[in-house]
């Protein structure tokens, strides 16, 4: 079943807030134009900065600290490489770093399987799911 709306729209929405974050350093290269035009109020790019922080933050703990594909105890000579694929870092290379879930299991070290995939489906629709809980 492919996503919702509402799941989309907030993968979007944390995709540009976190591009939008990253690129904050940027802004000093055009310092010179919006001196001339500026509102007189020195912080308002910095405050904008840090509310994007804040929601980043507040996204990243409603995905949490758990778990969407766990690598059982398996001695290692037997698992291979294979780890496991936490939540937060399934929801980045998907909506931030645009990979698909094959992707994601090829970089963890799984076989591309209609079980894992659709595993890790449900895993990533429930952690949009909890950023999207208001």
């Amino acid at each position: 079943m492919p996503p919702s709306y509402a799941q989309v729209a907030v993968g979007r929405y944390y995709r540009d807030l976190v591009e939008r974050h990253a690129c904050a350093g940027l802004k000093c290269s055009s310092i010179e134009p919006t001196r001339s035009r500026g509102s007189g109020r020195g912080g308002d790019f910095m405050d904008a900065v840090l509310r994007d922080r804040q929601e980043i933050e507040r996204l990243r703990r409603r995905i949490g600290a758990g778990s969407a594909l766990v690598v059982r105890r398996i001695r290692p000579s037997k698992r291979g490489s294979r780890t496991s694929i936490p939540d937060q870092r399934l929801v980045d290379m998907v909506c931030v770093e645009d990979r698909s879930l094959s992707d994601v299991l090829k970089a963890h070290g799984w076989s591309v399987s209609g079980e894992t995939s659709q595993t890790l489906a449900k895993a990533l629709e429930a952690a949009l799911e909890r950023m999207n809980d208001r």
